[in-house]
């Protein structure tokens, strides 16, 4: 009986043991879930963040929850104008981190998924799952984007990539699934510009430097306005010119340019041109006469049948034209007389002339 006793007794302890590690256990997982609870509170309020809802799908492991209406802050994915806050929880992987902020382990194990540009619903960086590894939102053939809706119902869509596990979809249709928020982009309240441009074709424009707060949407990045009296009129620069000499007098106008050629001033013309009167100049012409006489030096007068002789002629009274020509008279075409050629070569008859 003792020792049936001991015995029931040692199973007691044994099962307090039990029991009180178990509670242990317990309380340690709970106490590091209210931590980050506290955590992702705490930054949820700070950035103004919004709960995200709806699951994603992997063929790998299976749903991956992004939030309920009913979960607390360690359960739930929040979207700020900037990052993503707050933890996925996967059936089959447990829980995905979506920032190193959320328990403060940046320093170590640095981590975030963020809006780049901020406001712009594209997402890029890497969620980090302790089971599972790295999955990165941006990856190469895919990339998560949050659309805008005007139902105020923001719906995330694409594939963020798992090292370990592969693809994630945030939408689909068989059956039908996603994850949307309630985050929209912030209204801008306040911008800086730019200085007004030149007036231009009756318009001047300025394009917005800066927004608040960041990542607003709203607000045309380039204001246009409609421009006269001092904006209707460019800056004039008063210039000096070097100008050609006036031209000839041409149908009663003469012309000089400018030199260089002006191309951002305006107080001169390219061209410029006055009245003038053309000067006529008489010239007059005289031609005198003088007497030309032409000698012909012979020393024979006497030739044989078929002999030759050369004429030669001077010429005086002129030097333009000193030339003769050479003929025959009375003109027969039979030779009768003889022959002379255009240098006053003469050649006698093959008979004799009386």
């Amino acid at each position: 009986m003792k020792n049936l006793l001991n015995k029931y007794l040692t199973g007691v302890v044994l099962f307090l043991i039990i029991l009180g590690i178990a509670l242990v256990v317990d309380n340690t997982s709970y106490i590091n879930i209210g931590n980050q609870s506290a955590s992702v509170a705490s930054l949820v309020t700070n950035n103004s963040a919004q709960p995200a809802s709806g699951y994603a799908w992997s063929n790998t492991v299976g749903w991956i929850n992004f939030g309920t209406e009913s979960s607390d802050e360690e359960g739930r994915v929040y979207v700020s104008n900037n990052k993503l806050y707050g933890y996925a929880w996967g059936e089959n992987i447990g829980w995905i981190s979506m920032n190193c902020e959320n328990d403060d382990s940046c320093g170590s194990f640095s981590h975030g998924v963020s809006q780049e540009p901020e406001g712009s619903g594209a997402l890029t960086g890497y969620a980090w799952g302790e089971n599972i590894g790295w999955i990165d939102f941006a990856p190469t053939g895919g990339g998560v984007n949050i659309t805008t809706n005007t139902s105020g119902i923001n719906t995330f869509s694409g594939y963020a990539w798992g090292e370990n596990i592969g693809w994630i979809s945030f939408s689909g249709d068989s059956p039908e699934y996603g994850v949307t928020t309630t985050w929209v982009p912030p209204v801008c309240t306040s911008f800086t510009y730019s200085d007004w441009s030149s007036c231009s074709n009756g318009n001047k424009n300025r394009t917005i430097v800066t927004s608040s707060p960041v990542g607003c949407t709203n607000g045309d990045p380039i204001l246009t306005d409609s421009c006269g009296g001092s904006h209707s009129s460019p800056t004039i620069t008063t210039c000096s010119y070097e100008y050609s000499s006036w031209s000839e007098c041409v149908g009663g106008e003469e012309t000089r340019t400018v030199s260089p050629d002006p191309t951002d001033c305006s107080n001169t013309s390219d061209i410029l041109s006055r009245a003038c009167v053309a000067t006529t100049t008489a010239t007059t012409t005289a031609t005198t006469t003088l007497p030309i006489s032409i000698s012909i030096i012979s020393s024979t007068s006497t030739l044989f049948t078929g002999e030759t002789f050369q004429f030669t002629a001077t010429v005086t009274g002129t030097t333009t034209n000193t030339g003769v020509d050479w003929l025959i008279l009375p003109i027969d075409t039979t030779n009768f007389y003889g022959t002379i050629t255009e240098n006053g070569l003469y050649t006698a008859p093959n008979q004799a002339v009386n």
